[in-house]
Parts: C-alpha cells; structure tokens; sequence
C-alpha cells in the first residue's frame, strides 16, 4: 500500500487512477469517502477548504482500512487524501496497519501553477479563499506525519509534479522501484514515533510507553542491533528535538496531559538518562518543531500550541531544586 500527499491540484487524484488503471490497484480517496457521508457539516467544510472533524474523518478512514484488511486489498492498494493527519497515523500504528505502508509519495508542484490548475478544474469548492485555506492546513498537517512517518521507517519520496500526468506517473514508478526493504531489526517492543540520529552509528528511537532504546551498529558486519532500554519516561513519546550532542528534548504524554523531559548524556559513562519534567502543557503533545536553539513549537490535542523556551525552563529547574534542598536543610 502506498499514499499519495499533495497540495491541492497537485494531481493525486489523476495520478492515484492511472496507478489503479495499471495496476489494478484499490484506489482509496479520502474526498469520495467523506461525501459518502452526506454529512452537511463535512461537505460544508470539504467545500469552504475548512478542517474536517477530526472523529469523522477517522471513523471513516478506520472503516476503510478494515474493508482492505477484510478483503485482502492492502498490498494493492493507493491512498489518495489519506492519511489526513498525525492522528490517523496513529490510528494505523495502534490498530496494527501502520505496517502495510510502503511508502508515501509527495507531489511538489508550486503554488502558481496549482493555482492555474484549480481554475481550469473549474470545481465548486475552488474559490481563492478556499484554495488557500486548504493549501495552508494542507503544509501544517503534512509537516507532522511526515515526521512520524519517517520515524517509522516509512519510506517518503518527494516527486516533481509539473509536466504532463505521464511524466508524473514515470516519475512515482522510478521511486516506486527504489523501495526495497532489507531485513527486519528486532528488538524495540512498541511503536516506533520518533528518532533522533546521534552518530553516524548510533540512533535515538522512540516511541509508546516511554520506550526509549539506541540502535547501534555494528562497524564490522554492518549490523544493526538495538541496546537496553533507557527508563524514565512512562507515557507515550511522540515527538522529540535534539538540543546539542548531549542533550535530546522528548515530549509525549497520554490523555492526562503532556509530559516533556531533557534526555541527557552523562559523558563520563557515555549513558543516556531522562531528567525531571521541565514544562507543563495540559493535552497530550502530537508534534513539535525547533525555532532556535532555545525555542521549540509544540503542538497537541486540542489544537493547543506552545513556544518552549528551553533555557528558562531550566533555570526554573535549577531554582526548584536550589529551593528543595534550602528546605530540607532546614527540616
């Protein structure tokens, strides 16, 4: 199974047809199956280029991917508008579907020429605003589960999508047979949602229940393997940012509020450890993005959107723990 992202009239319709016409593959639109609904609320929004709700748009995506399981469909099968956000990744991932993904293909066409195309479709939910809307919520969410994605190994392919459909298409099938999997490495026990690369032989992984382990390789037989866990961390992570070479900031949570930690290299032992919660944030956080080197966006449930300054939130720290054992002194 594979899905294809893009902006508004950057062709993943055509392109996800002329796959199925070739192919005979299952050609999955997310448009189709939201009108299905006769929602007024949903066709409403599909129109004005509005968020869809979120419940709605995975209730029927959910449906979807239990008619492809049912039918066998998911190994041909193509993805056009789906998955829409982070939170039905996370849906595959925790209904166990995550791993018929073969890859995603992006669709870069830019915004002038997806203009010009839009207006010659002539469709009834094509009106500038509207366009623009869907381009805007279109790049926010594709930043997120490009993310995730990536952190589970889901190969991603950027496509020029200018020229002809024909082009296009030559160009997806050129990606499409550079995907080959080698063999699969054990040994991390939950789902994988985000990584950080520390060396050129060692990788950060991350993922549910706080799951935190090293990939390292081996420089003698090219060998992967995972090392011992790394506790401190006992919600789900979901996202993280790397600070400095000895720092990773990893953020998560579950549906009693975030959590965020400093993961921290002691350099005389050359082990990881978590250190104490250093900020609050009230939903469970989704994705997050580095500003600077002191700033982090994070985002979560319930559209709540934060700046983390790092550096105050550590000199908060230090004055909490400075004040703990004034306190203990005295008692």
């Amino acid at each position: 199974m594979i899905a294809i992202f893009g902006a508004p009239g950057a062709g993943k319709t055509v392109q996800g047809q002329l796959l199925s016409q070739k192919y005979g593959w299952e050609w999955v639109s997310s448009r189709d199956l939201l009108l299905s609904l006769s929602d007024k609320d949903v066709t409403m929004a599909l129109n004005h280029g509005m968020p869809i709700d979120n419940e709605k748009s995975v209730e029927v995506f959910g449906q979807e991917m239990k008619r492809l399981e049912r039918y066998g469909l998911f190994q041909k099968a193509v993805l056009d508008g789906f998955p829409m956000n982070v939170s039905q990744i996370y849906y595959m991932a925790e209904n166990d579907l995550l791993k018929y993904l073969d890859g995603v293909i992006v669709l870069r066409v830019p915004r002038g020429e997806l203009w010009k195309r839009l207006v010659e479709r002539k469709r009834v939910d094509d009106t500038r605003a509207a366009v623009e809307r869907r381009q805007d919520l279109y790049e926010r969410a594709t930043f997120g589960m490009l993310h995730v994605l990536k952190a589970n190994g889901v190969k991603i392919a950027d496509v020029n999508g200018q020229n002809s459909p024909e082009d296009v298409l030559s160009r997806i099938e050129e990606k499409l047979g550079e995907w080959e999997y080698g063999d699969k490495i054990s040994g991390f026990d939950q789902y994988i949602y985000t990584s950080q690369k520390l060396s050129e032989t060692e990788i950060l992984v991350m993922g549910n229940e706080g799951e935190t382990r090293i990939l390292k390789k081996n420089t003698e037989t090219d060998e992967w393997k995972y090392g011992d866990k790394i506790s401190g961390f006992d919600e789900d992570i979901k996202t993280s940012q790397k600070l400095s070479e000895t720092e990773i900031l990893v953020m998560g949570g579950n549906n009693r509020g975030g959590r965020t930690r400093i993961l921290k290299k002691n350099t005389e032992t050359n082990k990881w450890e978590y250190g104490e919660g250093i900020s609050h944030f009230n939903n469970q956080i989704y994705t997050s993005r580095k500003l600077s080197d002191t700033e982090i966006l994070v985002m979560g449930v319930g559209v709540e959107t934060r700046i983390l300054n790092v550096e105050r939130e550590k000199s908060l720290e230090a004055l909490k723990k400075k004040l703990d054992q004034i306190i203990s002194k005295k008692d």
